[in-house]
């Protein structure tokens, strides 16, 4: 009896193997698959599945040659052509049924070499952008798809290549030209989201701030002179010619873009030759003719008008018949024409929104006039202006006048409305008007000489930096004196705080600049004239004494004033902050500023006496015993005017009763006109 073979014994994990390759193989053979073809494909990249799941009772080469039908058809509807208008969205989805690259043509060329390109180290790329058109298995023409959805300028590339004679070279030279790759860098930026904005906000970023100043040169004005504002001129890099913001700004985010870039570029070359050929015909056009390039100041202004219909129809919608207030303010601008803004203010979904409607051409600037500029805006966006119930203006005659103010106008349409004179603008009349004393006009006329007096002239400001540099350290050397305007209460007070307040202050640096002014021998005679004068002044206890007494004034007004400008103001906590800053302006006492103006005296001739100073500058410390003028009596004249002989009840007499009395009453009789509203409340 012969012996058993040996029989070799499988291992788990081989039973398992060729477990799953039967699996895989009954599977491969299953005539309801799903069957892939690959009629366009490059280095295996799946472009389309056909799904041959009817074809249950067909054998499998009836399904291969169904397959290439499939593939053969296929060819026909392969895309070259984009629509005119066609945006990013249907551009990135053209590039995406390419490359049609099929090995199996018969051509003169090596399709791996076309198809391909070598590095310099050697590896391979593929022409991802190379596309043939084939027609009964013959290639017609070759494409460039990026160029056809992203290149304006038209190529060989764009509208089908047939150059098969020298294929390598004409896809060589393609491939390495400023408008292939002009479209591959668009290209490269529309696959990002928000492709324009992210790389300017990008590139911005990583420009440095001089070089971004550098390219935008502008001021305010949006439109550059009528020389400089055609488009021809933008590729002239002349510093006195100036475009305008927009145009500037246009050129600055174009070198960050290409695609704008590009359109520019095109757009200037038209502009270019519109003006050569005007010129050949000795024709002279200010107009843009039939060129459109959506970039003058015609199409820019049509766009903002839009924008402005668009904003006042969401403000209409959101008003409905709502009952609101108007604000109205009106200046006049660079062109000397007055323009008048108009505010509408309401609530929706219990939320404040107080938005800007509109600005006005004012060309009647009496009561009557503004009223119906008002009418007609609103009847011409289709608001109700019997819907108003509250109007809020600023102090003039022609706005709160009882009679033929716009007030009143306005009342006799809406007899219920409410006019509340603007707070804050309340408080600056106020302030202003209790400036009026002749020790207010004095001080306050002095400390705008001062700043005057160094801002007129280069050397005299030399001087002062030099200065603030010797005796002042960190923010203070940045300091200039500040100018006093007309009609703001808050450049008194920072003039004022900036020399006289505070430890920090600046007087002890004007008396030693105007001193050398004086001493230093290098200025005529008016300017050292003017510097003593001011000196001098400076120096003076009364001047002093009244900077003291408007400190005061304006540490307890300043808060309210804020307050008032605020855009969160609450009427009713406006008018207790009112009634507070008249009884906080009833408390200040005349011994406390007297004292205070000693103090600062002492203080300021113990500074000076460490700079080293003309022996004649000394810094007053008591009010000095002026000379009384005796006048002639009459004959028969027995009695003469009483004044007071001390000198300090006589400024407080005529100045600080003056003032404080003065502002007292003006602030009792301009807030208490909507006394009763307030009580309402």
């Amino acid at each position: 009896m012969s012996a058993k073979p040996n029989r070799r014994v499988k291992g788990g994990a081989e039973k398992a193997r060729l477990k799953r390759n039967a699996d895989l193989q009954a599977a491969a053979n299953n005539p309801k698959q799903l069957k892939l073809c690959f009629p366009f494909t490059s280095n295996n990249i799946l472009v389309q599945s056909e799904n041959a799941s009817t074809q249950d009772e067909k054998s499998v080469d009836k399904n291969d040659s169904a397959s290439n039908n499939a593939k053969d058809q296929t060819q026909l509807f392969i895309n070259f052509t984009l629509p005119p208008n066609a945006n990013i969205l249907q551009k990135l989805d053209f590039i995406k049924q390419h490359p049609n690259q099929p090995l199996d043509m018969e051509v003169s060329w090596s399709s791996y070499r076309l198809y391909n390109r070598t590095n310099q180290n050697g590896s391979l790329v593929p022409r991802q952008w190379l596309s043939l058109f084939c027609m009964n298995n013959k290639v017609e023409s070759l494409y460039c798809v990026i160029c056809i959805a992203f290149s304006s300028i038209p190529n060989n590339f764009s509208s089908g290549c047939k150059n098969f004679k020298h294929i390598y070279a004409a896809v060589e030279a393609h491939e390495n030209s400023n408008v292939h790759n002009n479209a591959v860098e668009a290209y490269v930026k529309a696959c990002n989201h928000n492709s324009i904005e992210f790389s300017i906000n990008r590139d911005i970023m990583n420009l440095k701030n001089k070089q971004v100043y550098e390219r935008i040169h502008q001021n305010l004005p949006y439109r550059g002179s009528c020389e400089s504002e055609a488009l021809y001129t933008l590729d002239m890099n002349h510093p006195s010619l100036n475009h305008g913001n927009f145009l500037e700004l246009l050129k600055f985010t174009a070198n960050l873009d290409s695609i704008l870039n590009e359109y520019l570029k095109l757009a200037i070359d038209q502009s270019q030759k519109r003006k050569t050929k005007l010129d050949s015909q000795s024709k002279i056009s200010k107009g843009r003719g039939n060129l459109v390039t959506l970039l003058s100041k015609t199409t820019v202004n049509k766009v903002i008008d839009a924008i402005l219909l668009f904003m006042r129809r969401i403000i209409r919608t959101e008003l409905t018949d709502k009952q609101f207030s108007i604000q109205v303010n009106s200046t006049q601008d660079i062109g000397a024409e007055d323009q008048a803004t108009l505010f509408i203010r309401y609530v929706i979904n219990s939320e404040i929104k107080e938005q800007l409607f509109a600005v006005l051409k004012v060309t009647d600037s009496s009561g009557k006039g503004y009223f119906e500029i008002l009418k007609k805006c609103f009847n011409d966006h289709g608001i109700d202006f019997k819907k108003i119930i509250g109007e809020s203006f600023d102090g003039a005659a022609k706005m709160r006048s009882e009679f033929n103010g716009l007030r009143a106008h306005i009342q006799k349409e809406n007899p219920k409305s409410i006019y509340v004179w603007c707070y804050a603008h309340t408080l600056n009349l106020c302030i202003c008007e209790s400036c009026s004393n002749i020790a207010a006009i004095n001080l306050f006329g002095l400390l705008n000489r001062l700043s005057t007096f160094f801002s007129e002239s280069y050397k005299r400001m030399d001087i002062w930096k030099k200065k603030q540099e010797q005796y002042n350290t960190g923010q203070l050397k940045l300091k200039k004196l500040q100018k006093i305007g007309n009609t703001r209460w808050w450049s008194r007070e920072k003039a004022l705080q900036w020399i006289f307040g505070g430890d920090d202050n600046l007087y002890a640096t004007v008396i030693s600049a105007l001193d050398y002014v004086v001493t230093c021998g290098t200025f005529d005679s008016k300017t050292s004239s003017e510097a003593i004068s001011l000196r001098d002044k400076l120096c003076k206890f009364q001047i002093i004494l009244t900077a003291h007494l408007f400190l005061n004034i304006f540490s307890i007004v300043g808060i309210t004033s804020t307050y008032l400008q605020s855009s969160n103001l609450d009427l009713l906590s406006a008018w207790e902050m009112v009634e507070k800053t008249i009884k906080h302006i009833s408390t200040i006492n005349f011994e406390n500023i007297f004292k205070e103006a000693e103090q600062f005296s002492e203080k300021m001739n113990n500074s000076l006496e460490d700079l080293k100073l003309s022996e004649n500058v000394i810094v007053e410390c008591e009010l000095p015993q002026p000379r009384i003028r005796s006048k002639k009596r009459m004959a028969n004249e027995l009695c003469r005017d009483e004044a007071p002989l001390n000198v300090k009840d006589k400024f407080r007499v005529e100045v600080f009763r003056c003032i404080i009395d003065r502002l007292q009453n003006d602030f009792t009789e301009r807030f208490s006109h909507n006394k009763i509203l307030i009580a309402d409340m």
